[in-house]
């Protein structure tokens, strides 16, 4: 059975390697290089916005944790939400739930 994004147990290892492809500019695998100071995530708002791509704030720090040990030279600029009215209508409960981890 093929490993994907949408799979809980690696959601913050899928996120950890993407992030580190795109920013290293991994042409191997075919990514075009992006900056990490350019870079934002885009996470779905909630699981209205997007049933099983949800990223939990625990696999988001897990992610970033990885991508440390990956490479610590690479910090991404930040998040964002392709769904804002779905967060709009959960009194901005992403914002509220990331917040922490980019606030420094």
């Amino acid at each position: 059975m093929p490993q994907t994004q949408s799979n809980p147990q690696l959601k913050s290892v899928f996120l950890a390697l993407i992030t580190k492809y795109i920013t290293t500019g991994e042409t191997v695998n075919g990514f075009e290089m992006i900056p990490a100071d350019k870079l934002v995530l885009g996470l779905p708002a909630n699981i209205d916005a997007a049933a099983n791509g949800i990223v939990t704030a625990e696999q988001l720090a897990q992610a970033l944790i990885y991508l440390k040990e990956l490479n610590s030279a690479i910090k991404i600029k930040g998040l964002m939400t392709w769904s804002v009215n779905w967060d709009a209508n959960t009194d901005f409960g992403f914002m509220k739930m990331y917040q922490k981890l980019f606030s420094n």
